[in-house]
């Protein structure tokens, strides 16, 4: 187009403008498909020079629409959940309170660990051919905090109170309740950023399955109870990451059990929600007890793991590997070596 047409063209398009901004509503009958009136953004220059360079010419809907902005998770690497380690204000400086039953746990049981309340179910191959199906039936639940309000990586002190039953079926058998442990215990525990602490007392003890008593007239039962109080900490390197250590002495016990027992381990797993596709974890735990005479156990898992963004409840399936001492305390002086596969619910 001629440049020298363009102001005459924008004298043009203004005066419609104009003309359709003043006129009555309903003068072109239903003036719903009337187009918005248009307002240019840059005024006509009036032609001087046919060689000069006019600036293009901008119109904009006299609505004014702004797109949403696109949405940003909190914290690090755009996860759903703040980090104990950012520093950020929302996160570092949320007050504490006394909460009754609180939404979270400040020190997880171990992913490892022998006697955690869970809910569970192994299948194991002894290396004696034998198959083994160990489930747990266990909670944990808070009754007491003071500290943060959220549930997700909590702070403050909080007691808590947690039970299991630990049964041992031997399905090559008829299915025979080998033995069942139970296990109750009542931990106070402390986090703040990445460091956390207990202090619990608890109370176990292991009975035979009456079926496989019968089976096994010339077993005699240890008659396995232990009460003790531990006490662990532990740190997480980063989020996804936890090392612990845990020492425990028993104030009473029976069927072959003495005072000092010893565990550690670490965690790969992380904190945040994980969404359908999941996320791979690790966890190892050596358990080591004076009633063994300083030997013990490690306990080996690894697998894929789905946690939820409105809690830490965590589900995951995955293989074990169990090398040493018989973690049923009915038998606890067998040295056992087991593989298997699990499905495992933790609180």
């Amino acid at each position: 187009m001629n440049r020298s047409c363009q102001p005459l063209l924008c004298f043009v398009l203004t005066l419609i403008s104009t003309m359709s901004a003043q006129l009555p509503s309903g003068a072109f009958g239903n003036d719903r498909f009337l187009p918005p009136p248009l307002i240019p953004l840059a005024p006509a220059i009036p032609h001087q020079d046919a060689d000069a360079v006019w600036p293009p010419i901008e119109f904009q809907n006299q609505i004014n629409h702004q797109p949403s902005a696109s949405p940003v998770w909190p914290g690090i690497d755009e996860s759903p959940f703040p980090s104990a380690f950012t520093g950020n204000a929302a996160w570092t400086d949320a007050t504490w309170d006394w909460r009754f039953l609180p939404e979270g746990l400040l020190y997880h049981s171990y992913l490892a660990g022998e006697k955690e309340p869970r809910l569970s179910n192994t299948f194991f191959t002894e290396s004696g051919g034998q198959t083994l199906l160990d489930s747990t039936l266990g909670w944990r639940v808070g009754l007491i905090r003071f500290g943060t309000t959220r549930g997700i990586q909590p702070e403050g002190l909080q007691i808590d109170v947690e039970g299991g039953t630990f049964l041992r079926v031997l399905p090559n058998e008829g299915n025979d309740l080998q033995s069942i442990d139970f296990r109750a215990g009542i931990p106070l525990t402390w986090r703040e950023g990445p460091f956390q602490a207990k202090v619990a007392a608890y109370h176990v003890e292991s009975h035979v399955g009456d079926d496989y008593l019968a089976k096994h007239p010339g077993f005699v039962s240890n008659k396995y109870d232990r009460t003790a109080i531990v006490f662990g900490v532990g740190y997480f390197v980063f989020d996804s990451l936890r090392l612990y250590t845990e020492v425990g002495w028993g104030i009473s016990g029976a069927g072959g059990d003495k005072p000092f027992e010893w565990q550690s381990g670490l965690e790969w797993s992380s904190p945040h929600a994980t969404g359908l596709r999941g996320s791979p974890y690790f966890a190892a735990n050596v358990h080591l007890r004076e009633a063994t005479y300083g030997s013990g156990s490690v306990n080996v898992l690894a697998g894929w793991q789905w946690r939820r963004s409105q809690s830490e409840h965590l589900f995951r399936v995955g293989l074990q590997y169990f090398g040493g001492k018989n973690n049923q305390y009915s038998f606890l002086q067998d040295n056992q070596q087991l593989f298997g596969f699990g499905v495992r619910y933790d609180y």
